[in-house]
């Protein structure tokens, strides 16, 4: 892992001398500190009276030599305003505007206790359903801002309200989850020599000797697809064709689900959350170190 540049205050403070000067005199230049899901970061950012967007641009891309790092700032900061949405802070503030562009994903409430502080969150098994306005889709993944309790309160809403309009937004992507996870379905079969064509998932009857059926909820960037925020939402779907069934946290964008037909051991399972979690996963995008088990009524950690 590549070592953090650190910065000594000195250092900080004729960092911010310096871009000041690139900008009008009323402008308000400063440092602080990011908290995102999965980990933090020191920024600058720079405040124009009048203007809305006001990127804060990481310390981390900042190198430590004087002249390159303003101009790097400037280089920084320009492309993230360039590319900023600009949405009209009056719309914000309404309901009406914001209930279609609801969403939610799932996060490990210990592991960002900071980041949820202000945020609207619903308990799911020892997880919680954090929710979020999404502007756009693109290539890079979704342009999104957290829901604080204030917003909430703002729109006159409940965390019920959020999670309903977040559901009926969701639907066309649990749908498209459900072909992603039907065509690795089929590849798998091509790869043990199998032919099947399925239609639907509840059509699949086969087995492949590769190994124990697993049906993976995944991220896919480019439509907006957050394959472990749609679990919640397709579990009364997993319980019509699995019943009961194992559920393991892949990354806070994907889980796995094995059904309880396969025989696994379930003992093994947590073992090999934790060894993904450790040697593969960034840590930013961790859920949890363990596995889950659905008994048909409730999902519970193993």
């Amino acid at each position: 892992m590549e070592e953090k540049t650190v910065f000594g205050e000195a250092y900080k403070k004729k960092l911010l001398q310096e871009i000041k000067k690139e900008f009008p005199k009323d402008v308000s230049v400063g440092i602080q500190k990011i908290v995102k899901p999965g980990y933090s970061y020191e920024g600058i950012y720079v405040r124009i009276p009048g203007e809305y967007v006001s990127p804060t641009i990481s310390l981390d891309s900042m190198t430590g030599h004087l002249k390159e790092d303003v101009e790097n700032f400037k280089r920084i900061y320009n492309d993230a305003k360039n590319s900023a949405i600009k949405i009209d802070p009056n719309e914000i503030s309404k309901w009406d505007w914001a209930k279609s562009r609801v969403q939610m994903k799932l996060l490990n409430p210990e592991r960002n206790a900071e980041y949820l502080k202000d945020k609207v969150t619903i308990p799911f098994a020892d997880l919680v359903e954090v929710f979020c306005i999404v502007f756009s889709a693109t290539e890079e993944g979704l342009k999104s801002a957290a829901i604080t309790c204030d917003m909430m309160a703002a729109w006159g809403v409940t965390p019920e309200d959020l999670f309903e309009a977040a559901s009926q937004n969701m639907e066309p992507t649990m749908t498209r989850i459900i072909d992603i996870m039907i065509e690795a379905a089929k590849r798998k079969a091509r790869e043990a020599g199998q032919e099947i064509d399925p239609i639907t998932l509840e059509e699949m009857k086969f087995q492949w000797d590769i190994g124990p059926k697993q049906y993976v909820i995944t991220n896919e960037k480019a439509k907006g697809v957050n394959g472990a925020a749609c679990f919640p939402l397709m579990m009364g779907y997993l319980k019509k064709k699995f019943g009961t069934y194992y559920m393991l946290p892949s990354s806070i964008g994907e889980v796995i689900i094995i059904p309880e037909s396969e025989g696994l051991d379930p003992e093994s399972l947590t073992p090999n959350v934790m060894a993904v979690n450790r040697e593969v996963l960034d840590p930013k995008e961790f859920l949890a170190d363990h596995a889950y088990y659905f008994d048909g009524n409730e999902l519970k950690p193993i």
